[in-house]
């Protein structure tokens, strides 16, 4: 009797383990789609100092930096995938054509 028990008990700990390896391994997972996310942002962005002077990604809404200060004379002219920009609010200029021929 005290053997079954025991099994049980143990097969309960194995459990609780098995769920909290799982629930580490998903944080592991979104952390990593985090870090790629951000990896791929940044080289969508082409940057001179703190002035975006091309956009080259394929976002239908795409989420500004918030250390870009100006966006660039015909940044994003041409892309066929923008539909949205997040301008946030230390965007203080934004160039001539910056979004010329962007129909999206």
């Amino acid at each position: 009797l005290n053997n079954q028990k025991l099994i049980q008990d143990l097969r309960k700990e194995n459990k609780k383990i098995f769920l909290l390896n799982k629930d580490l391994t998903d944080k592991d997972n979104i952390i990593k789609n985090l870090e790629k996310n951000i990896k791929d942002n940044k080289e969508e962005f082409v940057m001179k100092g703190d002035v975006l002077t091309k956009y080259l990604g394929h976002q239908t809404i795409v989420n500004l930096p918030s250390n870009i200060i100006k966006i660039d004379d015909l940044a994003f002219k041409d892309n066929p995938y923008i539909k949205k920009v997040v301008i946030n609010d230390n965007v203080k200029d934004i160039g001539f054509g910056a979004f010329s021929n962007c129909f999206a």
